[in-house]
């Protein structure tokens, strides 16, 4: 059971960033290579199990399956081309004889710029049903300065179009506006 899990939670965000790239190349941009990053685990304590802190619960084979039937089979339910899968898994390589500490010497944040009602418009007609519940609560709760309840309604909707993003129903645009009224 452990060992599905993980593949499946590694599988289910292999699968979100298919779907970006999807839309990328749908959007126009000439892509060909994906790169998912890392994600390898490494078997510390040599039990193989998702019950250690120090171990996962799958081998190079079952990642590398995962990340490949996750990519393929969006991509083929979005009609895109296969794109080169790559992954920075040097860390599992290394693992045994490096240490990296660092410190962040600085951060950055960006303003969101504001929607014009055409385009609130068009995001909400593209959300489902419950997720357009969300969005009606948490303007009922903004516009009654109700701070907290509009933090619960804003996560409920960004967590719905996240899914809806996922499974290929929603595009990117509507994914960012969503975003942008969740930070506002």
């Amino acid at each position: 059971v452990s060992r599905s899990l993980s593949t499946a939670l590694l599988a289910d965000g292999v699968g979100e960033a298919a779907q970006i790239y999807c839309e990328l190349v749908r959007l126009g941009a000439n892509m060909r290579v994906i790169d998912i990053g890392g994600g390898l685990g490494i078997d510390y304590d040599g039990s193989k199990s998702s019950d250690s802190e120090l171990s996962v619960a799958y081998g190079l084979e079952e990642y590398a399956a995962a990340v490949v039937d996750a990519v393929r089979c969006v991509c083929d339910c979005r009609s895109v081309k296969h794109p080169i899968i790559c992954s920075e898994s040097g860390r599992a390589i290394v693992s045994r004889h490096s240490v990296l500490i660092f410190e962040a010497v600085s951060a950055s944040s960006y303003e969101v710029p504001s929607m014009s009602s055409l385009e609130l418009q068009y995001l909400v007609d593209g959300l489902t049903d419950e997720a357009r519940v969300d969005y009606q609560n948490l303007s009922a709760a903004a516009y009654m300065g109700e701070y907290k309840t509009c933090l619960v309604y804003a996560d409920q909707l960004k967590q719905r179009c996240v899914e809806k993003f996922k499974d290929g129903c929603l595009g990117m645009e509507q994914l960012a506006a969503v975003e942008g009224i969740a930070r506002q």
